[in-house]
């Protein structure tokens, strides 16, 4: 049987789940200016940040009602595979959006309409 929390409540687990979910994290920057890292482990920490942004990108452009879908209908992929294509020509960073998002508009206006 489901039982309703009160509001109350549910901010009290909201807080109780924040502090268990930052704290470890949290804890890496507490220590780790007093570690002392080997190079290699440097090297290889620089690219994380290149790691898991397409790990949390790709999922969003990808999955298309729970199912994978590399079609040609898929609007997000295509706006993502023009904005990679418009990022190799230029460097600008506003260019490259501008181009998804028009990419992405316009599939989703074609697809709408049942052309």
């Amino acid at each position: 049987m489901a039982t309703t929390l009160s509001t109350l409540d549910a901010w009290i687990l909201i807080a109780i789940l924040s502090v268990a979910s930052f704290l470890p994290r949290a804890s890496f920057l507490w220590i780790a200016p007093n570690l002392p890292l080997p190079e290699p482990l440097k090297r290889a920490l620089r690219f994380v940040p290149a790691a898991v942004f397409p790990a949390l990108i790709m999922p969003a452009i990808l999955i298309n009602e729970g199912a994978i879908d590399i079609s040609l209908g898929n609007a997000h992929l295509a706006a993502a595979a023009v904005a990679a294509l418009v990022s190799l020509r230029r460097g600008n960073t506003f260019v490259v959006v501008l181009a998804g998002m028009v990419t992405l508009h316009l599939m989703q206006a074609w697809h709408a309409s049942g052309l």
